[in-house]
């Protein structure tokens, strides 16, 4: 009768595991059976690394998870090393008396008895090791051994085709080349983002860019130097952008990135900063041939009363993007500059208003400055600038007992880019939810600081 109950049990455990693809429910749905079926004390489940070389603690019950945190074993070591090393199933009656149960490192002091399981793949290969434990010494009966082999088996069953499952649908999203995702995943995403946008009343903005005279490239250094310069763009667009930003292969050398919860304004400055760091980092270096620099373009647009289609803020970044080809390349292109250019080719119509300073330089737009910020480099969008100072708008909060502050300046002017100050927190206001406006004086090498201001105020 005990024996039909168990084979019930694990038939259950079976279709259970069968219809679990997401890992966490896995070894859910395996404690669950261990507590309630079998009355085990405490299990945990260990998995290998790529390389074989180190097993992990993935998942323990809450009993064992607070004791065992960022606990691992190199294969070989203790009975779960020796476990996953060997391939078979390794008891220990009392872990008191067997020197290869390692206490230190499990940091548990209550458990009588240990049985280890190799969770073994349809290739015979070891992925992982999961472990039983019983407070009483001598815990384990031998009908009991044989039922937690087979729960090991259906859990290894259960996490390959779980891997299998994760590996395919990342590769239905992700770029193959670039590791970014792919331009289906990138449309879906949109979709969701127009909705919550128009539910919140909030925006975002998209930046396409593209790789300039790319077909050049291909042709005069080969297809494989092509492909590196994508992998290097590809790098440098997730080392700019957030996590929670979006950023695909949009097709051939073109790429996109979504920035929830950004306006126009910003966006501008990060795409200037990738157009500035592209243009330093992108160089092919072939022997007996000068090195090659190679630049992009960009488009911006943002979502708005007027842009609030999908296929219209893709139109809108196209056209952006287009224009930043036609007139240059090697620049960045948005509604803003078309204000600029307007501003700039009508005669003025009405009285003069005071306005705050924007630093543009010649076509390339638009100065921006970063602060240094628990020693990582964060943006800050200039507002506008003084003999003394500057005025701009970050979006994170200053830290409280930081007022003094280093930052550097970025321009399209060699001669500016990357120049460094040292300035006091002036004021720090807060404008809206993530947003602060923020004041800095200048306090070492005034002089060029009033040499930079007269260049740029001209």
């Amino acid at each position: 009768q005990e024996h039909l109950f168990e084979i019930i049990a694990l038939y259950n455990l079976s279709k259970n595991l069968n219809i679990s693809l997401e890992m966490e429910r896995i070894f859910t749905e395996a404690e669950k059976f261990m507590r309630d079926s079998l009355e085990i004390d405490n299990c945990s489940l260990l998995l290998l690394d790529d390389e074989g070389k180190t097993l992990t603690l993935w998942e323990a019950d809450s009993a064992t998870s607070e004791a065992t945190k960022k606990v691992s074993f190199k294969t070989g070591e203790g009975i779960t090393g020796l476990a996953a090393q060997t391939g078979k199933p390794i008891l220990v009656k009392d872990i008191s008396k067997d020197s290869r149960y390692l206490l230190k490192k499990w940091k548990k002091t209550d458990v009588g008895s240990f049985y280890s399981v190799p969770l073994i793949d349809k290739n015979q290969k070891v992925i992982g090791v999961f472990n039983v434990h019983s407070k009483k010494i001598n815990g384990f009966k031998k009908n009991r051994l044989t039922l937690f082999n087979e729960v090991a088996l259906q859990i290894s069953l259960a996490l390959e085709k779980s891997i299998i499952f994760k590996e395919t649908r990342k590769l239905a999203i992700t770029d193959d080349l670039t590791q970014l995702h792919s331009r289906k995943y990138f449309m879906d995403f949109l979709d969701m983002e127009i909705s919550k946008s128009e539910r919140n009343h909030s925006t975002f903005s998209l930046i396409m860019i593209d790789v300039d005279h790319f077909k050049s490239v291909n042709d005069n250094y080969g297809h494989p130097a092509g492909d590196r310069i994508l992998k290097k763009l590809s790098a440098l667009l997730k080392s700019i952008t957030r996590k929670e930003d979006i950023t695909a292969r949009f097709g051939g050398e073109e790429f996109i990135i979504l920035l929830p919860g950004t306006n126009e304004k910003n966006a501008i400055t990060i795409a200037e900063k990738i157009r500035l760091q592209a243009e330093k980092s992108l160089i092919i270096r072939q022997k007996n041939r000068s090195p090659k620099k190679v630049t992009v373009s960009a488009g911006v647009s943002s979502f708005s009363e007027t842009v609030k289609t999908g296929t219209g803020l893709l139109a809108s970044v196209d056209q952006y993007l287009y224009l930043a080809k036609n007139t240059g390349r090697n620049r960045v292109c948005s509604t803003i500059h078309d204000e600029l250019q307007e501003n700039v080719d009508e005669k003025r119509r009405n009285q003069r208003c005071p306005v705050s300073l924007k630093c543009c330089n010649g076509n390339n737009f638009i100065q921006f400055i970063e602060l240094s910020v628990n020693k990582q480099w964060k943006i800050c969008v200039l507002d506008n600038l003084s003999k003394s100072g500057f005025k701009g708008s970050i979006e994170f909060e200053m830290p409280e007992n930081q007022n003094k502050v280093d930052f550097r300046v970025f321009s399209g002017h060699e001669a500016i880019s990357n120049d460094r100050y040292k300035g006091v927190v002036a004021f720090n206001n807060r404008i809206t939810n993530g947003r602060y406006s923020i004041g800095v004086k200048i306090t070492d090498k005034p002089k060029k600081w009033e040499n930079l201001f007269s260049r740029i105020s001209v």
